[in-house]
Formats: structure tokens, C-alpha cells, sequence
């Protein structure tokens, strides 16, 4: 059932456990940002819907078009 309150979501890491996450929170609602050293799993969640990052710098994970989202700094 799709959420009344979407979010936009960061994942780093599109394993088994990662990539079926996203599929869940995008199938609610939820806008999703996602990064893996594996392109090709970029690629085939960008293919449904979520946003690719290019690259996770020192707790940032910055796309082409600009800054997405920070890190936990303390």
C-alpha cells in the first residue's frame, strides 16, 4: 500500500538484501537515490524507477546533476 508520507531514500549497497529493498520502498512510494561499485546494478534499479548516484565521496553521495544527501557527521 503506497505511503501517504513518500521519502526520498538513500541506498549504498545493491546486493540481494539492498536491491529488494528498494524495489519494496519504491513499490510504496518511496523515491530512492542508489549506489553500488556495480554499475550494472545501478543500471537495472534505474531501469525501475530509482535514481542512480555516480559516486559516494567521504559520507556524500553525489550525483552527476549535484548534491544528493549527507553523510552522519559528528
Amino acid at each position: 500500500m503506497p505511503t501517504d508520507h513518500p521519502m526520498q531514500l538513500g541506498m549504498v549497497g545493491l546486493g540481494r538484501m539492498g536491491a529488494n529493498l528498494v524495489r519494496r520502498l519504491r513499490t510504496d512510494g518511496h523515491r530512492c537515490v542508489v549506489f553500488e561499485v556495480n554499475p550494472d546494478a545501478v543500471t537495472t534499479l534505474e531501469a525501475e524507477g530509482a535514481t542512480g548516484a555516480s559516486s559516494r565521496i567521504r559520507g556524500e553521495t553525489v550525483q552527476a546533476s549535484g548534491r544528493v544527501g549527507d553523510g552522519a557527521r559528528r
